[in-house]
């Protein structure tokens, strides 16, 4: 209990001074009256108001939000990476390691939410968005964009894996709305399904991922992998290891027929892990994906998931971009010392 004593600290002092607070869905300890609750839906219709954020332990069925929040997990594959957790008490125990979602919808209302450390998965239905400028940061799974009733703009995906962004209807403008600014970010094995000739997105310092539409507009930049045809794709600055097309792609300065092995240290080769051991694609120091890419000021910047702009590269296994404090230090209940001294050890996951 006391690790999630601990990580409840962390997130109250970080909101504190910006008046929003932190509710908790799935946890196993003690409840405390007016934090914790069974559901995300509870959460959102009884007690949460824009800008507080659900903190979710282990895996949930279905939550519906129509205000802007933050939903906020641990991580999604630390299995993978155990060492992760060497800090004593720095993530929570074994049956919540993993922070999953079933059947997530974030209503009109929830603009600006932010879903980050978690595994949104679907059931019976893809996790559904239907409002503006939604960030998913540091999570795994799939998203639609549910455009029947109006456009579903600005989203942000960042720093993701095995993630797929689908529009809801992929016939239009008959039956849906076109989707538009739809990005996705130093992210790994992503798909970016859009369709019509209005709706457009950009996939940017990815690897293994692609976009699909027959009339969108893509822009694929700084990127390492295959390419394909899709739509309207602006190539830029990308890896391939697959050889130069004829015609030419649109774009420039891209390289191709690019052997892997000489790009990527893949310092692990347990194929246990599959393409969730992150590590895998970090860059040889000989590596033609190094200072290849150009970033947003038009200067160089490797190529992949670990380059690109600062705030949004690759962080290994979903951790969320917060402060944890894993270990507190204490004398006993019979200790007599004055003053009592304590020990807080805490950890940066930015």
């Amino acid at each position: 209990m006391k690790n999630y004593f601990l990580l409840t600290i962390t997130f109250l002092l970080l909101t504190s001074t910006a008046y929003s607070r932190i509710f908790r869905v799935g946890y196993n300890g003690t409840p405390l009256k007016g934090v914790d609750y069974s559901s995300i839906t509870e959460v959102n219709d009884s007690v949460a108001k824009a800008g507080d954020t659900i903190q979710i332990y282990g895996t949930h069925f279905g939550g519906r939000i129509n205000k802007r929040l933050v939903i906020l997990g641990f991580g999604y594959n630390f299995v993978a990476h155990p060492e992760l957790q060497s800090n004593p008490g720095l993530q929570s125990n074994e049956t919540n390691n993993l922070s999953r979602i079933y059947d997530l919808s974030l209503e009109v209302g929830s603009d600006s939410s932010i879903i980050e450390g978690c595994n949104i998965n679907s059931n019976s239905t893809l996790c559904l968005i239907k409002s503006q400028k939604v960030i998913i940061r540091r999570c795994s799974g799939d998203v639609r964009l549910y455009n029947y009733y109006n456009s579903v703009n600005d989203l942000k995906v960042i720093s993701c894996n095995n993630f797929s962004v689908q529009m809801y209807f992929d016939i239009q403008p008959e039956y849906g709305y076109p989707c538009k600014n739809i990005n996705i970010y130093n992210s790994i094995g992503v798909n970016l399904y859009l369709y019509g000739n209005e709706s457009n997105g950009a996939i940017i310092n990815c690897v293994n991922s692609s976009p699909s539409g027959d009339k969108s507009k893509f822009l694929v930049k700084n990127c390492i992998g295959s390419y394909s045809s899709a739509g309207n794709t602006i190539w830029d600055n990308n890896i391939f290891n697959n050889a130069e097309p004829t015609p030419p792609l649109p774009g420039m300065n891209n390289k191709f027929n690019q052997n892997l092995d000489s790009v990527y240290v893949k310092p692990n080769s347990n194929p246990t892990t599959g393409t969730l051991d992150e590590n895998n694609y970090q860059l040889r120091p000989n590596s033609p994906a190094k200072n290849f890419g150009i970033d947003f000021s038009g200067k160089p910047t490797d190529c992949g998931i670990f380059g690109g702009e600062l705030a949004y590269r690759y962080k290994i296994a979903g951790q969320p971009a917060i402060p944890a404090f894993y270990k507190l230090s204490a004398p006993t209940n019979a200790a007599t010392a004055n003053p009592y001294n304590i020990t807080v050890s805490v950890r940066s996951n930015n």
